[in-house]
């Protein structure tokens, strides 16, 4: 993950990936049933908007300016995979 930060990975490509780590620990992980369900919606909600950002990258080629955004996913990932560590 740390490389794929340092060299300007896809927002939707790190969006995706913490999607889908939200879908798994709903199906997964008993603990925060409902939260899960709600931040998954949430992402899901907000995911054409992630892709549209994406498409105007391209066309500008400028990703740098969405590296923090990538970096506040990455934190994301990072949080969901401890809380998928916990046990009840």
């Amino acid at each position: 993950m740390a490389a794929d930060l340092a060299g300007g990975a896809a927002v939707a490509a790190v969006f995706g990936e913490l999607l889908s780590r939200v879908v798994e620990a709903d199906r997964t992980v008993a603990m925060f049933g409902d939260t899960w369900k709600e931040l998954a919606s949430t992402l899901s909600s907000i995911e054409p908007v992630i892709k549209q950002i994406e498409s105007f990258n391209k066309v500008f080629d400028n990703e740098q300016e969405t590296k923090q955004l990538v970096e506040i996913i990455g934190k994301g990932q990072k949080l969901v995979g401890k809380c998928c560590k916990i046990r009840s």
